[in-house]
């Protein structure tokens, strides 16, 4: 029985898959978007972006454009590109230039590339400044807190506190004795000023020797006693 011109259902005829395998390689290599976009073509419309004449796209879309573009044609630089400037635009400079660097060693706009390199690495190195500035301030923070602590434990207990606590108790103890001598000498009628003859390393030994005579005592009460023992006014 023909079911066609030539044909029976007898005849092997070509097989359906065959046909649609050859019909998607040649739609691919004609460029058109039946089987997928071209390598051509996912190139130009990612180099549409980062020159922005591409509208903003969504980036959840873009970031999938990207990552087939980088199956499909590996030797393409622009998906690297795009991912690192979304990576710029979220203020992730690192990340930002580890995509850069990729795209570099397969542009040809080395330039272009380099450039974006250079602005994210002093980013970067301004992020790492601050970061380890606020990092600085917090360690700063925690000692004087551990530090305001030590005014209420008793003498026994003093020397077995680490040392950078014991000596920035004494630190803020001195500046604090300061700041009340400076007050008291603008009360005086002579207007002289105070000397405190002490700094926060005779303080601290100082505080370990007493600890051993009254370790019942307050670190509080011993610091102020030992500071005004140490304290007079001048008499030029």
């Amino acid at each position: 029985m023909k079911i066609g011109p030539g044909l029976d259902r007898n005849s092997p005829g070509v097989p359906v898959w065959l046909t649609l395998l050859i019909f998607c390689l040649g739609m691919a290599l004609a460029g058109l978007t039946g089987c997928g976009k071209s390598c051509d073509k996912l190139d130009a419309e990612l180099e549409a972006y980062i020159q922005g004449g591409a509208p903003s796209a969504d980036k959840d879309k873009l970031l999938k454009q990207c990552e087939d573009a980088i199956t499909k044609c590996p030797s393409l630089s622009s998906p690297y590109e795009v991912m690192g400037d979304l990576k710029a635009k979220e203020n992730q400079p690192k990340e930002a230039i580890a995509n850069y660097q990729k795209a570099l060693g397969l542009s040809a706009a080395k330039e272009r590339i380099q450039g974006k390199i250079d602005k994210n690495e002093a980013l970067a190195d301004e992020q790492e400044r601050k970061e380890a500035v606020k990092a600085a301030n917090e360690t700063e923070e925690a000692a004087k807190e551990a530090a305001r602590k030590v005014g209420g434990a008793k003498m026994s207990e003093y020397p077995n506190l680490d040392e950078s606590i014991r000596l920035a108790w004494c630190e803020e103890a001195i500046n604090k004795k300061k700041e009340s001598l400076e007050k008291r000498r603008s009360r005086s009628k002579s207007g002289k000023p105070f000397i405190l003859h002490a700094d926060a390393k005779y303080l601290d030994t100082k505080l370990i020797a007493t600890s051993k005579v009254i370790p019942d005592a307050q670190v509080y009460d011993i610091t102020i006693d030992i500071l005004e023992k140490r304290t007079d006014q001048s008499v030029d």
